[in-house]
């Protein structure tokens, strides 16, 4: 059939016929699905479901569980159950009594059948011939949606449920070994977040007796995942769906050597029942790398929460403001959630995880008695029992009332002591020290008899028989009795919280268990879809998910997104991200601008005033800069470089840089110039000394995390007396276990340990860019090598069996982390250098539209990188560009207006850095992917004013970081920056420069050259 990095797609017109024909079939009621994939289980009772007339009901202890490979586990249902119409289902539970702050249901919505069957179809029909053949087609399109509208329409079917423990809802998972399909038409229930075939979740390999386990009711037709769907991207009308496929079946050990580690760096306990490609750079890599995740530096930063995971339970702490740009936290000021009996359990453990969640669990007697999905931005933790009694605990004591301890359950006072069985669902209680207001939201279940002992110094809430289903806490108030403390200044009281109280109250009974990512452009928007798989506590009603967003997220709703904000009830968050709103709404979408397709070109042409300028300095007879009267047509690396010896980082600057030279040139009409021919092949020689087998400083192929790391090199000490050399064994390529990387968390800037891949290789997947276009024979030849790189930092599908999914981002918040396995410390994981991040996601871009029309993948390959581009720069203009009166940080936090790292719990200046280092390292290297990171020009002013008066106090400044100034002064006034550039020194582009090895005096020109004129 092909492969998306081989041949070309197949012709896949006919499954437009086909789900025509399956649309006929529904609508006549002829069409049977196999409950394999049974959507509604209810925990620990029977599942009963009347579907079109059909009613059906179920033991769940004869449900099987087969082993998962790569999604969440499902149950099969030994039976096939028949749908006909009317096709649309909504839910009916028992409603006990509720508090009067919960407000009625209000009715579901019917599932769009249309888009099920018209829009999934169209995006996976291949390029048609002629423009005859796609009216057609798009005339049997419409009449498609015609029909579906109209059954749509008319279509009402109710299941009901009857049993009281949690209902899981979940997006479609993989189960088996079996990837999920490319193309389907789904039949859900309306209580469940529409479910895509892009995103499958990572999940334990082992077997589980568990009842929790469920998935989507769906018919879908299978897709190799060698077959990469060629969607009719240049004829169809709006938002393009991007297909998450791997961009490449080769195995990197075959390209590159492969090796697993030994001793230093191997995976924790955190993955005991994981295998594949595991993270080495998600927001959760404190609890992986931590020796004991019970302690600081093993605490996961769930937002808003911060998570301290135990032998028993999460300990959930909220955390605590110093300055508006610190934060610190405290276990004895936060609750516990777990287990009353933890002898046989073994744990904690990452049991699954996505892009927007991770899954703990504890392990006991062939099952994970325990759950706890960590979901970002949910304002609840939830912890999932099977078979097992909860237990919620504090440090802490209740606060007293006339000197009797109380909690409210259902509104209502009782007296806590250890004597009295408990009933409810809502429960309340204020701690006396924090000063904090939590809630506990219980399964209502009558039939189960549940009852609680409360204990009131310290603090639990114990239950007092095991159960099936789920338990949540919530923080509504950190400041009830101590509004007068610090870090409650220009917090909630105890009066004005009820609000919140009520909010959280109101959707306590659906929660966020796993999450998927989807991605669509329409031309330079680019669209990012986010949904939920839920589960539903056992009597509650079905509401819609109430999640948190920060100041980074509410900028990229729609008009109409904005409206699911509940701005009438203030959260009791607010965090180094920011302060938090709540969002009541099952699908978020952000919307970006994203950086015109144009290639590797600038989104402007060359201003024709500097083009003789930009010659001299290319062809001679300017000095360039870089090495006395030289022009820049003759740069050459370093030698040591030449030959493939060092580090990637520095080379990787270097080989960009001489990428960039033979790019402008071309732009310029010099391709064919002899001198033009002479920088390409030298740039081919340059990259390929690096990426053969035999490479002095060779790429291996980690098989124990799943990535590329560069061997690492000692070098040799011989005075200029032989050619540069690694000391190290030389025979790295045949014994890659000896390569220093795989044990030195220094060499390389922490290359062997994953610090920064995006960094280095962004650099190298340029420079390939710029040879696949003018040295396409090259390309070919190296084709998988540089595939490899790609995937290593930015491969977009979990179907990839060699690497995880886009190394370094963190999706929640758009922007990467640069740290890697030595994360683990009470601050959590960290970035630098944003612009350096931007390239990165532009060199995916920039190689993708050179092989536009080559092959299949280019189109998601450019489009991919132009939103994870665009991403990165939202997450700079938020959180690293500060202005005078910015929303997060302002001037007085950080009077250079720029934040120099930021981590989990602190934005901070880089310690040990003149201050005019850390600007100018959050500005290379300047490519046209730089106009995303500075296209604000109110920023720009305010930065560029106080980097050149810092840049003026310091002699070295001009000598090393003088150029950047330069380049930033050139988006406010082009004159003024060519005439920085001319006061430039001799040596300011030499390529012992470090500050400028990665730039040119050529490349500097074109950047002013390419400024909109003032």
């Amino acid at each position: 059939l092909g492969t998306r990095d081989g041949g070309p797609a197949p012709r896949l017109r006919f499954l437009r016929g086909v789900v025509m024909l399956l649309g006929y079939l529904v609508m006549e009621g002829c069409l049977h699905v196999s409950a394999q994939q049974q959507h509604v289980t209810d925990i620990g009772g029977h599942t009963s479901g009347s579907l079109g007339g059909l009613s059906a009901t179920v033991d769940p202890r004869q449900l099987s569980d087969p082993l998962p490979w790569r999604g969440m586990p499902m149950v099969s249902l030994p039976t096939t159950v028949t749908f006909t119409p009317p096709s649309t289902v909504t839910f009916t539970t028992p409603a006990p009594p509720i508090m009067q702050m919960i407000t009625t249901q209000p009715a579901l919505a019917a599932v769009d059948v249309r888009s099920q069957l018209a829009s999934e179809s169209d995006e996976q029909v291949d390029r048609v011939d002629g423009e005859k053949e796609v009216e057609q087609e798009q005339k049997q399109s419409k009449n498609m949606e015609k029909q579906s509208t109209t059954l749509a329409a008319t279509t009402t079917t109710t299941t009901t449920t009857t049993a009281s423990p949690p209902l899981f809802l979940s997006p479609q998972r993989s189960a088996g070994g079996e990837l999920p399909p490319k193309e389907q038409v789904s039949f859900v229930t309306t209580s469940t977040v529409h479910p895509s075939a892009t995103s499958t979740r990572h999940a334990s390999t082992t077997s589980s007796t568990s009842p929790l386990h469920t998935s989507t009711t769906h018919v879908h037709r299978k897709t190799s995942t060698d077959v990469a769907p060629s969607p009719p991207s240049k004829l169809r009308r709006g938002p393009r769906r991007l297909w998450r496929l791997p961009v490449s079946s080769e195995e990197p050990g075959k390209v590159f050597a492969a090796a697993r580690r030994s001793g230093k760096f191997m995976p924790g306990k955190a993955f005991a029942y994981q295998s594949g490609p595991l993270p080495t750079n998600a927001w959760w890599q404190n609890f992986a790398s931590a020796a004991d995740p019970a302690t600081l530096e093993g605490s996961i930063f769930q937002m808003p929460y911060v998570i301290m995971a135990t032998s028993w339970a999460v300990h959930v702490m909220q955390p605590i403001m110093g300055h508006r740009h610190t934060q610190s936290y405290s276990r004895a000021s936060g609750v516990s959630l777990g287990l009353q009996e933890t002898r046989s359990v073994n744990g904690p453990m990452a049991e699954a995880w996505d892009e927007l969640s991770l899954t703990l669990g504890w392990r006991g007697g062939g099952s994970w008695p325990l759950k706890v999905p960590l979901v970002r931005g949910s304002p609840y933790i939830t912890a999932e029992y099977n078979g097992t009694s909860p237990r919620i605990a504090s440090e802490q004591s209740l606060r007293l009332h006339e000197g009797t301890a109380f909690i409210v359950i259902d509104g209502k006072l009782q007296v806590c002591n250890d004597h009295t069985g408990l009933q409810g669902r809502v429960f309340s209680f204020d701690l006396m020290e924090p000063g904090s207001t939590w809630f506990v939201f219980a399964p209502d279940s009558p039939d189960a008899n549940l009852t609680w002992r409360c204990q009131s110094s310290p603090f639990s809430l114990s239950a007092t028989h095991p159960i099936h289903g789920a338990v949540r806490v919530a923080l509504t108030n950190d400041c009830t009795t101590s509004s007068g403390s610090k870090h409650c200044e220009g917090s909630l009281n105890g009066e004005n919280s009820s609000e919140y109280s009520k909010l959280l109250v109101q959707h306590a009974g659906i929660y966020p268990r796993s999450a998927e990512i989807d991605f669509s452009v329409d031309g330079n928007k680019g669209i990012v879809t986010w949904r939920w798989g839920v589960g539903i506590l056992g009597g509650w009603q079905r509401r819609p998910l109430l999640l948190l967003a920060w100041p980074v997220h509410v900028p990229l709703f729609s008009a109409m997104d904005r409206g699911t904000i509940v701005s009438s009830a203030a959260t009791p968050f607010r965090d180094v991200r920011g302060a938090t709103m709540a969002v009541a709404a099952d699908t978020w979408q952000m919307h970006y601008d994203l950086f015109p397709d144009v290639g590797l070109r600038s989104p402007r042409p060359i201003d024709e005033r500097f083009r003789h300028r930009i010659l001299q300095t290319l062809r001679g007879p300017l000095p360039a800069l870089w090495n006395g009267a030289l022009p820049d047509r003759e740069f050459e690396l370093p030698l040591m470089y030449e030959l493939g010896v060092g580090d990637t980082y520095f080379s990787g600057q270097m080989v960009a840089r001489l990428a960039r030279l033979v790019s402008i040139a071309g732009e310029l009409g010099e391709s064919e110039e002899p001198y033009f021919a002479d920088m390409v092949e030298r740039l081919s020689l340059r990259v390929a000394a690096w990426l053969k087998m035999d490479s002095n400083t060779p790429f291996i192929y980690d098989k124990t995390w799943g990535g590329i790391i560069s061997c690492g090199c000692y070098l040799g000490d011989c005075e200029g007396g032989c050619e540069p050399r690694c000391k190290n064994d030389q025979n790295a390529s045949s014994s890659p276990e000896k390569c220093p990387a795989m044990n030195d968390a220094g060499l390389n800037f922490g290359n062997g340990v994953y610090n920064g891949h995006h960094f280095h290789y962004g650099y190298w997947i340029y420079a390939a860019a710029v040879l696949a276009k003018y040295n396409p024979k090259w390309e070919r030849t190296w084709h998988h090598q540089i595939l490899a790189l790609v995937r290593d930092y930015a491969n977009p599908s979990r179907e990839d069996p060699s690497f995880p999914v886009v190394r370094h981002k963190d999706w929640f918040l758009g922007f990467s982390w640069a740290d890697g396995l030595l994360t683990a410390s009470a601050n959590g994981a960290n970035q630098e250098s944003m612009s350096e991040a931007v390239n990165a996601y532009y060199a995916i871009y920039a190689y993708g539209a050179a092989l536009e029309g080559k092959v299949d993948f280019a189109d998601d390959l450019k489009d991919f990188g132009r939103i994870w581009m665009a991403m990165e720069a939202h997450g700079a203009e938020t959180y690293w560009h500060v202005r005078h009166k910015s929303q997060v940080y302002t001037n007085s936090d950080f009077p250079h207006h720029m934040v120099g790292i930021f981590s989990d719990h602190a934005a901070t200046q880089v310690s040990g850095r003149h201050d005019y280092e850390a600007s100018g390292v959050h500005l290379l290297p300047f490519t046209p992917a730089a106009e995303e990171y500075l296209k604000k020009a109110d920023w720009v002013q305010e930065h560029f004013k106080v980097y050149k008066e810092t840049c003026a106090k310091e002699a070295e400044c001009a000598n090393s970081w003088q150029w950047s100034l330069c380049l930033e002064q050139a988006v406010l006034d082009q004159s003024l920056a060519l005439q920085c550039l001319d006061a430039l020194p001799l040596d300011a582009f030499s390529t012992s420069n470090a500050a400028a090895c990665g730039n040119s005096m050529t490349s500097s020109l074109y950047w002013v050259a390419t400024r909109p004129a003032a």
